[in-house]
């Protein structure tokens, strides 16, 4: 398909041949697309290399330009390099940017475009040479996201990456959050970076730099948990992981590491060691004064409820451990003192009772629990944290329990709950006052028995609860069940139990269950009208011929509601299952355009509405309006869509006849006048961009009053219809036949100068003078008068050439009818 290309100077020189016959053979066989392409933009010649990154073969190309396959997105860009070239701002130039092949699909390319110009300087045509880059920019953009995850990990981690000169003592980069670690503003810092040092705690710095120099001279990696400094005065704890680049030299010189904020790890691991111990003593100790002795300072802290007891104020009992043991009972000082020397390691419970003197002089009697909580590197107890009990005032304590009791009660009333107790060894059953007033019933109901309890349980329900209770050997989990109960009324009310073993016999069988239950009648009632409302809406989906679907990315499956089967028009066994299963049932000329939507708009997980055809199983073509958006993005980076499904075949084919009506003239079946002056608008701008000839005719029936005045409208109808189908049949598929009113016609001729309109004309009056007019009676032979006319390059609308046809066909009339009169 290379024709040749190599333009020649006036006098028709050919003194290259061989350079010419070069360049074609290197034109053709290129391993990247070539191609000439006019100065108006469209393809004069392409290699078959463009052709393969394009999809489309070398006559498809000749008749497009290059917007034509160019990423609505980038043609602006495009334009503006063309325009520079031809300028003779540069000689060529060079930019990625994107196709859209024939298939739809977008390919990115390298494309470099030089200008041609003949010995004159005037502008031939540009050479073009493309590379298929689209691998390359999908590499590239998974390379930014994975490094924008790697950023945002980094920074959810507080998670700081460094790399350190060892011979420049700085930094060579870091990464913003780095500098959060260190309490600095990444926008704040100005020159070069000092690192650590300046912010290491004073009792860290030395090991710090030790251990750094060791791993520096060594080459060997180096991990550390330091503290440092902040500006503002925080101290936090931090992890370094730092190792050698082998590349660097011997001894390497680059050194990358991370920091990691573990001030919040650290803090933890204290708080819970504390809490660890302090869950465990009020286990065993109940509810007990707290304090807790700092063996290293000597200091003592006791809670408010220790003071309260003994009548202090909270600042009424010094901090010293000296000074609170001035408080002891003088015969039991010693052993209180003795009592806290406890051997390395030892972390079991102690007790002591002793004597302490309250503020008003009375001595009181405190039992301790106690145990050591921290310990030195040599195991040596630091820290001592303890419970104690007034074992002097157990009425006080009493109304304690009581008052909790009460606002537990509170709580569980306030939640609509009420608890219960099992016993599975005497089958009794316990529950509590509350349990029986959200049935309605008092105290003196009979239901201290499990047989009485459960000849209130709905029978449907009585199995399961008995299976339920069956627990096996040393099971502590909890466990749940649902069912119904009769209350007093005679009314069914829902009940959720949780209940656990609370006791067991030396065999690890449950003897004891507690449980607590939850009236849940509300919200299964609430629970039945939602199921009722699914109905009706599945109801009226049904009517309104909607289905709904949902669909993960990942796993590409579709779930269907239950209209689907009926809108698809396939049974259940013949439902899609997958998005390539679906995408068979698409109308073949819709696929492409479906497919690129859905590529598009779920790759993006944004929302979308499409109308396409499908094919049911009896070949019926159905039209659907599909509207999908986002359900769900998961952790691994899928994304399920939901949406739905309308049949819209009915309102398509309303529509369709509707814009037929509003395009075509009813008697004729030729368009209508607002059809053919739209089209023509449209046409006039592609002649005027392109150079291109476009050409109309006027056509009027002659003398045709005369035969609706002789033979009645129904023949004058006739001879139209006739007319119109005769002019048709007589013009080629890409021209336009209208009637733009009474006997009067009009024809637009793409792609036809004026030669070739008259031409045209001439064909379209024999034809029409050799019609067969079957009519009864005979009307004789019908004749045609046509005006003629071309689009002139002045013409900025088409008004101007319909006043020119006009005057043509005027002139055809008063010059005897029958005959054809063109204006240029």
């Amino acid at each position: 398909m290379i024709r040749p290309m190599m333009q020649r100077d006036a006098t028709g020189d050919q003194s290259h041949p061989q350079w010419e016959e070069r360049f074609r053979s290197a034109f053709e066989t290129a391993g990247h697309g070539m191609a000439i392409v006019g100065l108006d933009g469209r393809f004069l010649e392409v290699n078959k290399a463009w052709m393969t990154i394009t999809g489309y073969s070398g006559k498809e190309l000749l008749g497009l330009d290059y917007q034509s396959i160019t990423h609505p997105e980038d043609s602006a860009l495009h334009v503006a390099y063309m325009q520079n070239l031809i300028a003779g701002v540069a000689p060529y130039f060079t930019v990625e940017k994107r196709y859209i092949r024939k298939g739809g699909q977008v390919v990115w390319i390298l494309l470099t475009v030089g200008l041609i110009r003949d010995p004159k300087g005037q502008s031939l045509y540009f050479v073009s040479q493309i590379q298929d880059i689209t691998e390359r920019k999908q590499f590239e953009d998974s390379r930014r996201q994975t490094q924008a995850a790697l950023a945002q990990a980094q920074k959810l981690a507080q998670l700081g990456y460094y790399r350190w000169s060892r011979s420049k003592q700085r930094l060579l980069s870091c990464n913003d959050e780095y500098l959060r670690i260190l309490g600095i503003a990444p926008a704040s810092i100005v020159g070069d970076l000092t690192g650590m040092e300046p912010y290491l705690h004073p009792e860290d710095r030395r090991n710090f730099i030790q251990a750094h120099g060791a791993a520096e001279a060594e080459g060997k990696a180096c991990r550390l948990e330091f503290r440092i400094v902040r500006p503002d005065g925080a101290i936090r704890h931090l992890l370094d992981l730092n190792e050698p680049d082998p590349a660097s030299g011997t001894p390497p010189d680059i050194w990358s590491g991370t920091v990691q904020d573990i001030t919040w790890q650290k803090e933890q691991v204290v708080v819970l060691q504390a809490y660890r111990v302090r869950l465990e003593l009020t286990l065993e100790a109940a509810n007990a004064t707290y304090w807790e002795v700092d063996l290293t300072n000597m200091t003592y802290t006791a809670s408010a409820e220790y003071s309260a007891i003994l009548g202090y104020g909270a600042d009424g009992i010094s901090r010293e451990v000296e000074a609170w043991l001035g408080l002891i009972h003088p015969d039991d000082l010693e052993r209180a003192r003795q009592s806290y020397v406890l051997p390395p390691n030892d972390e079991a419970n102690h007790k002591l009772e002793y004597r302490i003197r309250s503020k008003d002089g009375s001595w009181r009697w405190f039992l301790s629990q106690y145990r050591a909580c921290a310990f030195d590197d040599l195991g040596r107890p630091t820290r001592l944290q303890g419970v104690d009990f007034d074992i002097t005032i157990q009425k006080q304590q009493a109304a304690r329990l009581q008052a909790y009791r009460e606002r537990l009660e509170l709580a569980l009333e306030a939640g609509g709950a009420a608890n219960w107790e099992y016993d599975l060894t005497t089958k009794s059953y316990t529950p509590s006052p509350e349990y029986l007033a959200t049935l309605g019933y008092g105290t003196d109901v009979k239901m201290q028995e499990a047989e009485d309890w459960l000849a209130h349980v709905h029978p449907d329900d009585r199995e399961r609860i008995g299976q339920s209770y069956a627990l096996p050997p040393h099971d502590h989990a909890s466990h749940q069940f649902e069912y119904r109960i009769r209350s007093k009324g005679g009314t069914w009310r829902w009940h959720l139990g949780q209940f656990r073993a609370c006791a067991f016999d030396d065999f690890g069988r449950p003897t004891r269950l507690v449980g607590m239950d939850f009236d849940i009648t509300q919200q299964k009632q609430r629970q039945a009208e939602l199921l009722e409302a699914r109905a009706r809406v599945a109801d009226a989906a049904n009517r309104a011929k909607i289905t709904f679907w949902r669909q993960k990315s990942g796993s590409m499956s579709h779930v269907w509601s239950e209209a689907a089967e009926k809108i698809l028009g396939r049974s259940a066994a013949q439902m899609p299952d997958t998005a390539e299963q679906y995408r068979k049932l698409i109308y073949h000329e819709d696929v492409d355009r479906v497919a690129a939507a859905y590529i598009q708009n779920r790759e993006q997980g944004s929302a979308y509405s499409l109308e396409y055809r499908i094919l049911r199983s009896d070949g019926a073509v159905a039209w659907l309006h599909e509207i999908g958006e986002v359900d769900q993005r998961h952790a691994d980076g899928s994304i399920s869509f939901a949406g739905s499904l309308q049949d819209i075949t009915e309102s398509k084919t309303l529509e369709a006849r509707l814009e037929l009506l509003a395009t075509v003239d009813e008697l004729t079946g030729a368009h209508n006048r607002r059809s053919i002056l739209a089209q023509a608008g449209i046409e006039l701008l592609r002649a005027r961009r392109f150079n291109h000839p476009l050409a109309f005719l006027s056509l009027d029936i002659d003398h045709f009053k005369q035969f609706n005045d002789r033979f009645g409208h129904k023949i004058g109808d006739l001879v139209l219809s006739t007319f119109s189908d005769v002019c048709r049949n007589a013009l080629r598929p890409s021209d336009i036949f209208a009637r733009i009113g009474g006997e009067e016609f009009l024809a637009m001729l793409p792609e036809t100068g004026l030669d070739q309109a008259v031409s045209a004309a001439e064909r379209l009056t024999a034809h029409v003078r050799q019609a067969a007019f079957s009519v009864d009676p005979p009307i004789g032979k019908v004749t045609a008068s046509v005006g003629v006319t071309a689009i002139r390059g002045a013409d900025d609308t088409i008004e101007a050439a319909l006043e020119r046809i006009d005057r043509a066909l005027y002139r055809a009339k008063e010059l005897g009818r029958d005959r054809i009169e063109a204006e240029v």
